[in-house]
Formats: structure tokens, sequence, C-alpha cells
């Protein structure tokens, strides 16, 4: 059996719907019930799409999972400027639509971590020099010593 996720494609609907609800929202300043509801079907089934496909992701191969983590960077880009957006407009007043969107980006960071470790297990360690370390503490106490005295 092969498996294959494609996160753009789940996200399509969610991707549309928010830009036309956004840009109605603007337009007669109030958020048509009717938008809102549609919206908020829209991110439950992306929700449930999202929630199968993580108990799904360790049967994926190394080719599909690069192609997965490289899909799934692009989709969570086009939430956060989705989400700037409804940011923008007075969609995060609904509660019920601010939890539902939190909790479909919290899945989508969760994916993308699951992915990172996937493509990269096999991966070379390599091993950060002493000096190197003791360098960052240096700088890392210098800053905090600075914004202390401001």
């Amino acid at each position: 059996m092969h498996l294959t996720i494609d996160i753009e494609q789940m996200a399509k609907p969610v991707l549309n719907n928010a830009g036309e609800s956004s840009h109605a929202s603007r337009r007669q300043r109030f958020t048509p019930v009717d938008s809102l509801k549609s919206f908020c079907s829209q991110l439950d089934i992306f929700i449930l799409s999202l929630e199968g496909s993580l108990n799904h992701l360790d049967q994926l191969s190394l080719e599909d999972a690069k192609e997965l983590l490289s899909s799934t960077k692009k989709t969570v880009g086009d939430l956060d400027k989705v989400d700037e957006e409804l940011r923008s407009s007075s969609y995060f007043q609904h509660q019920e639509l601010k939890e539902k969107f939190s909790y479909m980006l919290k899945l989508m960071f969760k994916i993308e971590s699951r992915l990172h470790r996937i493509v990269f297990r096999d991966s070379p360690r390599i091993k950060t020099s002493l000096s190197l370390k003791e360098g960052i503490t240096k700088m890392n106490a210098l800053h905090i010593k600075n914004l202390l005295s401001d």
C-alpha cells in the first residue's frame, strides 16, 4: 500500500474560504454569519484530515516525507498570512473560530516537527566545539547584562 498525504490540497478550501471571508468582512464592516459558519465547517474538515494524517506520518518513505515537509512549510506560510489577515479583520472576535484556527496551526506545527524528525533521522550529528558553546554563553550573558542595565 502506498500512502500519500497532500497537505496543500487539504488546506486549499480553508485558504480559499479565509480569503473570501476576510474580504467580505472588510467590505461590510461585520462578519457574515453564513460565511463564518462555512469557514468553521471548512476548518473542522481540515482539522480532521490533519489529525488522521498525523497518525500515518511514520509510514511515509523518506522521499515522500521530504516532499510533504516542503509542502507543509509552504502551507504553514500561507496559513500565517491568513492568520494575519483574520487578525486584522473582526474574525478572531469569535471565540470558536479563534480556538479552531489555533488548534489547526498547532496540528500543522506538530506535523512539520514530525516530518523534520523523519527526514533528518539518519543525518550525521555534528558535535559543537566547546569554544563555540562558551562564546555563545558569554554573548548571552553580555546581552542579558545590557538588557538589565537599560
